[in-house]
């Protein structure tokens, strides 16, 4: 579980430093990164809550 979280964590990063690039213009808007950003964000929160709802459980 702790893993997922650090993932989440990075990805964050990620997104965050991505944002500051194109602030400072050293890469232009690239939606594509974006949405795969968002894709991925989504797929560790859903595996974070079903192991948090698997582990509640027992």
């Amino acid at each position: 579980m702790q893993f997922l979280y650090v993932s989440r964590g990075s990805l964050y990063e990620l997104e965050t430093q991505l944002y500051i690039a194109k602030e400072l213009n050293f890469i232009s808007d690239n939606q594509e990164i974006e949405d795969l950003i968002s894709e991925i964000g989504k797929m560790l929160n859903s595996m974070i809550q079903k192991l948090k709802l698997k582990n509640s459980n027992h």
